[in-house]
């Protein structure tokens, strides 16, 4: 990973506040570094943003930033429970004695 890269979760937290928080979206429309921050996203990434002069255009809707963490949210979850592994009880007749 990129030391630049944001997290899985902060990628859900800048969705969730992009779909839901107005003056969030006015900050991230008007000095993304600043929105950035204020998420408390580390300063590498911060710093990458404001090196890039990165601005923003119009903005997509809230509805469309919610449907997108909607999407990110179960991609998630499922790589998340994809990494539960079965344990295998090697001791199932002694247990069943007891």
């Amino acid at each position: 990973m990129n030391h630049t890269s944001m997290t899985g979760e902060q990628t859900l937290t800048l969705l969730r506040c992009l779909a839901i928080d107005d003056s969030f979206r006015d900050l991230f429309s008007s000095d993304m570094p600043a929105a950035l921050a204020s998420l408390g996203l580390p300063a590498c990434v911060v710093s990458e943003a404001r090196k890039r002069s990165l601005v923003c255009g119009d903005l997509a809707s809230k509805s469309e930033f919610h449907q997108a963490w909607l999407e990110l949210s179960k991609q998630a979850a499922t790589a998340r429970l994809s990494m539960i592994v079965p344990s295998l009880r090697l001791n199932y007749h002694e247990r069943q004695a007891a």
